[in-house]
């Protein structure tokens, strides 16, 4: 930021994070003159001390991404991301091994958090539970698209979550917590499932985001929705993946098609 000012030239700043320190904060607010971009509205509500000028969505470049109307192999759950609280790894394993499925779990360590790789280790039998290394490219895509479902039971304000759109565009439903942008992103009962988390989780979550604002507080975007699913937690996650048979594949990639492709991101810039 400090070098937009000598530059002659219009620069646009994408800001793919949704948690600042107090001193990057005030950084933000001195540049408060430049063009901001948000990766989602809800991230434009979160980050109430950055001035943004527009909204525009991640894109997927759709010739990556092989449709697969009917999974391969032997089935499975898929999670994604990096291993830290804010992910949710243990509570899609939780979620799956009570279901009774096989989940398969793709991430990197997030080495401020080593103690949470080491819990979900625990679980990892090489049968109901799977740890692969990070994957990319076409391995990534048809590791998504022969899943029954990505699991995303994040616990945070997820700007965006591109992994979610990744396996949309797979043909690969989403079951999601209601954080962040998952309600723009994923479109209950058509690409996947919405879930409320727990009352507890709700409560930290406000906590955490009424200091993340900078002594502003900012409503949590939880509660007062209408989804199919009426359980919340873990256990809503249950009765989702139970009833994931209920979601049209198709749908999941038209969805990608009409709001997440990388022809759209750049028309949106």
């Amino acid at each position: 930021l400090p070098y937009i000012k000598n530059l002659t030239i219009p620069v646009v700043s994408t800001i793919h994070g949704a948690g600042f320190q107090a001193g990057e904060i005030e950084e933000f607010k001195k540049y408060s003159g430049n063009t901001f971009i948000a990766l989602s509205k809800r991230a434009n509500v979160v980050l109430p001390y950055i001035h943004f000028s527009a909204v525009v969505y991640n894109g997927v470049n759709l010739a990556d991404c092989r449709f697969v109307g009917q999974p391969e192999g032997a089935p499975y759950f898929a999670w994604m991301g990096r291993y830290s609280p804010h992910k949710g790894a243990l509570d899609a394993i939780r979620a799956s091994l009570t279901a009774g499925g096989v989940i398969t779990l793709v991430g990197f360590e997030d080495t401020r958090y080593g103690d949470y790789l080491a819990q979900v280790k625990k679980y990892v039998d090489g049968a109901k539970v799977r740890l692969l290394d990070t994957m990319i490219g076409h391995v990534k895509y048809a590791f998504l698209g022969n899943a029954k479902a990505l699991l995303f039971p994040i616990h945070w304000e997820e700007p965006f979550g591109l992994v979610m759109i990744e396996a949309m565009a797979c043909g690969t439903p989403v079951i999601a917590y209601n954080r962040g942008s998952v309600p723009e992103i994923v479109k209950d009962g058509v690409t996947g499932f919405i879930i409320e988390p727990e009352e507890e989780d709700i409560k930290l979550d406000r906590k955490r985001f009424n200091l993340l604002a900078s002594g502003k507080k900012v409503k949590p975007f939880l509660g007062g929705h209408s989804w199919i699913i009426k359980k919340r937690g873990i256990e809503g996650m249950i009765e989702a993946m139970k009833r994931i048979g209920e979601i049209d594949r198709a749908a999941c990639r038209r969805h990608v098609e009409e709001n997440f492709t990388v022809e759209k991101m750049v028309e949106g810039y």
